[in-house]
């Protein structure tokens, strides 16, 4: 029999109240970064960012919990801005 609990629980070895907790600190950190943007490498603050909506989507996917629009959104605008990151591959210079 499966422990049941509740959805925000640990499900699948990952603490969903948790990963939120770090996507937020992660945005408020790219809010506060002084990296000038204007080259087509992503900060270590935003690659950071994407890592943990990347981790927060799939915790929520697996819960089968509806993915909040701004999150899905800022995600799908983030993986076309740095492609490469997408898939832990940027290059670092």
């Amino acid at each position: 029999s499966v422990a049941a609990g509740p959805a925000g629980q640990r499900a699948n070895g990952v603490d969903l109240p948790s990963l939120l907790v770090d996507l937020l600190a992660a945005r408020n950190a790219v809010a506060h970064d002084a990296t000038p943007g204007r080259n087509h490498q992503p900060s270590p603050a935003r690659g950071k960012l994407l890592a943990c909506m990347e981790a927060y989507v799939a915790a929520l996917t697996a819960r089968r919990l509806p993915i909040p629009p701004r999150l899905r959104d800022d995600l799908r605008l983030h993986r076309a801005l740095y492609p490469s990151d997408a898939d832990g591959t940027a290059r670092r210079e």
